[in-house]
């Protein structure tokens, strides 16, 4: 091997700048995709807990005379645990909501169960169960 010149010895300020350069990017990219799939897992979780509510509540619709099932007065409150609440408790609430429509067959209804919830003050999300009953 022969000798290394001063120019060959070592990296120059300017390599090294971007080489820096590059490492950041990549990093503030891999942060960015965690940051993201931390969110859509927290949310995953949410959606999971209020088809659970909505399925508990649709058993217990399930179990209402046909002939007395109708829609909903006001909405019913929950906790994360599917137990009820009001709707002003600290944490995630979940209320509950549905609708009866009586199509052509007056042997059927429709019931639509609306399951809401609040993750941040501003944002509401919600999902629709249907559940549909015959005489």
């Amino acid at each position: 091997m022969g000798t290394l010149t001063r120019k060959q010895r070592g990296v120059t300020l300017v390599e090294s700048m971007i080489s820096l350069l590059i490492f950041l990017t990549v990093s503030l990219g891999w942060m960015s995709l965690e940051a993201n799939l931390a969110r859509t897992s927290g949310t995953t979780q949410v959606i999971s807990q209020a088809v659970f509510v909505g399925q508990s509540q649709l058993d217990h619709l399930r179990n209402v005379p046909f002939e007395d099932l109708g829609n909903s007065d006001s909405p019913n409150y929950f906790n994360e645990h599917g137990l009820p609440t009001t709707a002003d408790q600290a944490g995630l609430v979940f209320g509950t909501e549905w609708q009866t429509v009586t199509p052509d067959n007056p042997n059927l209804r429709r019931v639509t169960l609306t399951v809401s919830w609040n993750l941040e003050l501003e944002l509401q999300d919600s999902i629709q169960l249907i559940l549909t009953r015959a005489k």
